[in-house]
């Protein structure tokens, strides 16, 4: 009775002693930085990346950056790990001046076959939302030879929201779902469902 007593106080004061020793070791941890972007303005590989990174089978990183690029509407990039370093690789650069998006906003998300979705904060129709466009929803199809494409699925014009945010959710049917800041039936943004065209056997 007394050993039994005294084997279950050794233990919990065992199971003390480790928890302090696994917050010494988290704390321990260094960062290490993966890509560097610049600093500049107009700078051709993109600058102020945000939202969520994602990963793909193979262990590549995706995201995108708010500005930069070759017309200064932000990016879609790739980080490639090769033996150790990092390579980064532009996919998509935006132009919100020709129907195209402006400043994506919220990271992304991606399908089995490995094309990339996304929201854009600004760009689509320029006569909306005071000339800056209400934002579009967006995919970056992947073709053959490492080749990216994008391709606008749907431009807001105020009426049914207005500067979507992501990162965008898929249901089981390959529709997208996201949510806008503004806009709607009475101005303060709504839910939005956005049908993804050829959602299966792409």
């Amino acid at each position: 009775m007394h050993k039994r007593k005294r084997r279950s106080l050794i233990l919990l004061v065992s199971g003390i002693v480790v928890i302090p020793m696994l917050l010494t070791s988290a704390l321990a941890a260094s960062e290490r930085v993966l890509y560097s972007f610049c600093i500049l303005a107009g700078c051709p590989d993109g600058g102020n990346p945000g939202g969520s990174l994602i990963f793909d089978s193979a262990g590549n990183l995706y995201g995108v950056t708010h500005a930069g690029g070759q017309h200064g509407d932000g990016t879609v990039f790739e980080l490639m790990s090769i033996h150790g370093k990092w390579r980064h690789k532009l996919l998509h650069s935006f132009n919100g001046h020709d129907g195209d998006g402006a400043s994506p906003f919220g990271g992304l998300v991606s399908d089995g076959a490995g094309n990339l979705y996304g929201v854009a904060l600004y760009g689509g129709n320029f006569n909306a939302c005071t000339n800056v466009g209400c934002g579009v929803v967006f995919e970056i199809v992947r073709g053959t030879g490492g080749t990216w494409t994008e391709k606008v699925l749907h431009t807001f014009d105020e009426t049914d929201g207005a500067f979507p945010v992501g990162p965008l959710v898929f249901d089981g049917a390959g529709n997208l779902y996201g949510a806008a800041m503004f806009g709607g039936a009475y101005g303060k943004g709504e839910a939005l469902s956005c049908y993804r065209a050829m959602a299966r056997g792409r």
